[in-house]
């Protein structure tokens, strides 16, 4: 897989023009498109766009995620899954390859499974997503994990727009130090905040135990 540093007409003329056998993956932002195919396809991929000018970055990946070259991985995933019954969701889910949120009734709970399946080789439109929950009225977003990829991408999708981006866990940061930093953003946009009891407040820190250590007197 690779990152190309273009949008996504221009990469799908690229592909065309190229004549590599290479799919859309990831629709990242208006600056980011990721494709996915096989190495050799991807190497010659790289030598097209070096030849033209055109940024990107290999992307250190096991597998051509949400690509036909997953959709052995899918179907088997959909066969251990198909017979599961679904809890409703107790808050909105976006899905990324649809475009709108997964089911949140209990009728639709019987589609999951099938849609579970179909975001594992399907195209993951974040950027179409992102705006989709612009238009429905969000307007801060926070990205829960230890990178600040997502809220740089949301950052350039909704750029001009009156929101709030924040990352949690910055890899630039001390976590816990980017952690404190990322509730007080978000209590100063008027959200309310509330954090968990650490173990000591709950006073469940064990209490060290003594030791008697035994030693020879010195000569």
């Amino acid at each position: 897989m690779m990152s190309i540093m273009a949008d996504r007409p221009q990469v799908e003329e690229m592909i065309a023009r190229s004549g590599l056998n290479l799919s859309l993956a990831n629709i990242n932002s208006p600056e980011q498109t990721v494709i996915g195919g096989k190495q050799d396809q991807i190497l010659r991929m790289e030598e097209y766009l070096s030849q033209n000018g055109v940024l990107f970055k290999r992307l250190g990946v096991s597998h051509a995620f949400h690509t036909e070259l997953v959709s052995q991985a899918a179907e088997s995933f959909y066969s251990k899954i198909k017979d599961m019954v679904f809890d409703v969701p107790k808050t909105k889910v976006m899905a990324c390859h649809r475009v709108d949120f997964y089911p949140d009734t209990k009728d639709g709970m019987s589609s999951m499974p099938s849609l579970l399946k179909d975001q594992i080789n399907s195209v993951v439109c974040f950027k179409d997503a992102v705006l989709k929950l612009y238009e429905k009225g969000v307007r801060v977003f926070i990205e829960a994990g230890p990178s600040s990829v997502l809220t740089n991408l949301v950052k350039v999708i909704l750029d001009g727009k009156d929101v709030r981006v924040v990352a949690s866990n910055s890899k630039r940061k001390d976590s816990v130090e980017g952690y404190k930093e990322a509730l007080a953003e978000l209590f100063a946009c008027g959200m309310d905040v509330y954090t968990l009891p650490s173990k000591k407040d709950m006073g469940c820190v064990r209490k060290a135990r003594k030791r008697t250590i035994n030693t020879l007197p010195c000569p």
